[in-house]
């Protein structure tokens, strides 16, 4: 019985497809150390597996881990983008910030040096 389980088990696993696994372990790799050069490969070993689901099912399984592969790698794609997009609007936007900070910096200076200055009284004689 339990050489039956494990010879299933085995027989399983042989079915599943290379490029499947692969998809699947780089869409995570790509996710966790959000890593583009992972995401790629994820989604054209993901794409390659589940054509060859599609083909031949009774050789060849894991279209469910191509499909995970598939979409975190896509995820990981997106996240790069995003990441792009708002790391070029922090590099347009923190120099205005900053430029802007030192102004009102340097009229509060002014405005406190005015403050403190000893009052000039004027007097016009007639």
């Amino acid at each position: 019985m339990e050489r039956e389980i494990i010879s299933a088990m085995q027989t399983q696993a042989a079915k599943n497809s290379n490029l499947a696994v692969w998809s699947l372990i780089l869409g995570i790799t790509s996710l966790v150390f959000c890593c583009l050069p992972a995401a790629v490969p994820a989604i054209i070993c993901g794409h390659l597996a589940r054509s060859k689901a599609r083909q031949a099912p009774d050789t060849c399984s894991g279209s469910g881990m191509a499909l995970a592969g598939l979409i975190t790698g896509y995820v990981s794609v997106v996240a790069f983008i995003v990441a792009c997009i708002l790391g070029i609007m922090a590099a347009i936007a923190v120099p205005s910030v900053i430029k802007l900070f030192r102004e009102e910096q340097k009229s509060e200076h002014i405005e406190n040096s005015n403050a403190n200055a000893p009052a000039v009284e004027t007097s016009q004689s007639e």
